[in-house]
């Protein structure tokens, strides 16, 4: 796959795909990546994911961020401002213990209100200080009660 031009990747198949090696995935170029089709991307291996590099990570497109399977979202190192509100509704529970104190201060405006009621308790409860004042006007309305709850009394255990 790191060696086929941008134009052939469509016609990659999902056998290909799943032989690509944890060395070869950094080697994937800005061109290659959004050429990905929506059947192949659920076929890109949990061990392969967390192989993309921070430079690829910007290069999925919007239409492809829907397409990463539940699995594949919690194996994701990070992404951009423009991908949060790409994330669907479904995945924003996949979304691990780890990668919610990496989503930074731009982001968190980025949320949207379908993603807002789908954060769970253990995804509140890794919510920093920090991000916390991030949340907009509008986004507040869309935080669910429980989800209050919880950032209170994260709020009450760092205040004592």
């Amino acid at each position: 796959m790191t060696s086929r031009p941008h134009k052939q990747i469509p016609q990659v198949t999902d056998k290909q795909i799943s032989q690509v090696t944890d060395k070869q995935i950094p080697q994937v170029t800005d061109k290659q990546i959004p050429q990905v089709t929506d059947k192949q991307i659920p076929q890109v291996t949990d061990k392969q994911i967390p192989q993309v590099t921070d430079k690829q990570i910007p290069q999925v497109t919007d239409k492809q961020i829907p397409q990463v399977t539940d699995k594949q979202i919690s194996r994701i190192p990070q992404v951009t401002d423009k991908q949060i509100p790409q994330v669907t509704d479904k995945q924003i529970p996949q979304v691990t213990d780890k990668q919610i104190p990496q989503v930074t201060d731009k982001q968190i405006p980025q949320v949207t209100d379908k993603q807002i009621p789908q954060v769970t308790d253990k995804q509140i409860s890794r919510v920093t200080d920090k991000q916390i004042p991030q949340v907009t006007d509008k986004q507040t309305p869309q935080v669910t009660d429980k989800q209050i709850s919880q950032v209170t009394d994260k709020t009450r255990k760092h205040d004592v």
